[in-house]
């Protein structure tokens, strides 16, 4: 097949050779339909393009890596297009990295990760390894170790009540159960009691030393009329983040609230590079989208200010 396929190409160039311009044309169009590779079918630009492609590679070829800048472009003082584009997709890459970064965080720890994400996880570290030593020193240190501890004091349930109308099963049961997280980022720890369908509260308190929260929470639920609100929690949460950009600031928060029916936040912050401390307080009926907030601030010369009056 190969054979018969190269016979017509040479009969078509021998029959180029003896027609007429206008029909040597026209086969040369139908030739070059078929195999646009043949040395017939290349223009002329695409002619003076591989020229001047081999002469610009054969005259690199004895320059010294000094010639070169560290993007591995020879410096010529103009920049080509095909490295202008590899620049604006490493810049895209470098966006979705950080798009898709708190989901990666999310499933794609050694205690997290399940077996749906590790394709994902896969792929994601793979293109984006680059950008997360350069860009999340702090990130990589805490998730160098993290482990826990849970206990289960007590738990009972019984399945099978009969005429037992709360749930399919017919079961009832309650149970008391801990929990110790701790690890690089820092520790914590979590309670939770409750009664199946008729009751649930929690307990959470620890600290990131990482993302420099720390803080408690608790919660309570009635599951069986959840849907309703019957619902509520609050706590204390102390946010001093250790980011260079973000640095130097101290937010504190006082929450509470029962479902959609009242919600309420006292916030303090303090930003002392800066010079400014605020505090505000916003009480609110989030089900019929009422809200009031109300603050006051005040400004001193900060830290950055001092330092660049020296």
């Amino acid at each position: 097949m190969k054979n018969l396929f190269m016979f017509i190409i040479i009969y078509e160039i021998f029959q180029i050779v003896r027609c007429s311009d206008e029909q040597r044309k026209y086969l040369i169009s139908i030739a070059c339909q078929r195999n646009p590779s043949l040395v017939i079918c290349k223009t002329k630009d695409s002619q003076i393009r591989e020229r001047d492609f081999v002469e610009r590679t054969s005259n690199n070829t004895g320059k010294d890596q000094s010639s070169i800048d560290r993007t591995g472009r020879f410096d010529t003082g103009k920049q080509s297009d095909e490295s202008l584009n590899t620049e604006i997709k490493i810049k895209q890459l470098r966006e979705l990295c950080q798009k898709f970064y708190p989901l990666a965080a999310r499933h794609c720890t050694k205690q997290s990760l399940q077996n749906e994400y590790v394709a994902k996880c896969a792929t994601y570290f793979r293109d984006c390894q680059r950008f997360l030593i350069q860009g999340d020193p702090l990130a990589a240190i805490g998730e160098s170790f993290s482990s826990g501890v849970g206990i289960v004091p007590w738990m009972f349930e019984v399945k099978g009540v009969p005429y037992y109308p709360i749930n399919e099963e017919g079961a009832f049961g309650a149970g008391y159960n801990l929990n110790v997280p701790f690890g690089a980022w820092g520790g914590g720890y979590n309670q939770n009691l409750g009664v199946r369908d008729y009751w649930s509260q929690s307990l959470q308190a620890g600290g990131d030393w990482v993302n420099g929260r720390y803080g408690y929470r608790t919660g309570w639920s009635v599951p069986l009329v959840q849907s309703l609100g019957v619902e509520g929690g609050g706590g204390t949460d102390v946010n001093v983040p250790l980011q260079p950009d973000k640095i130097g600031t101290v937010d504190v928060d006082n929450h509470y609230g029962v479902g959609g029916y009242y919600k309420h936040n006292q916030h303090t912050g303090v930003d002392w590079r800066n010079g400014e401390v605020t505090s505000q307080f916003g009480v609110g009926v989030p089900m019929a989208g009422v809200g009031v907030n109300t603050g006051v601030g005040v400004s001193f010369p900060g830290v950055d200010q001092w330092l660049n009056a020296g």
